[in-house]
């Protein structure tokens, strides 16, 4: 059997409008400490960017990558740290 469903009378833009300012009106969750979101602070994520750069550096030295090689690994390594001391 087949039933209907009717959908409530109103002025859907003002509705639409309300749940806009509900919406405006929330909480935003504080924002990472500048330092935090910016820079490795954690000691143990330091010290492994710092062993991956000395590694590089050798790297670098013996002339098996680039300057340019090492600057991306550098880059990336760090982006993946911040990301996990994020959380």
């Amino acid at each position: 059997m087949k039933t209907n469903t009717t959908l409530p009378a109103g002025d859907f833009r003002a509705d639409a409008d309300l749940m806009m300012l509900q919406s405006s009106t929330l909480p935003t969750p504080p924002a990472a400490a500048p330092a935090e979101a910016d820079e490795l602070v954690r000691p143990d994520l330091v010290a492994r960017r710092d062993g991956v750069r000395g590694d590089l550096q050798g790297a670098l030295d013996r002339g098996e990558i680039s300057e340019e090689q090492l600057q991306r690994f550098l880059e990336r390594i760090e982006a993946r740290l911040l990301a996990e001391q994020a959380g």
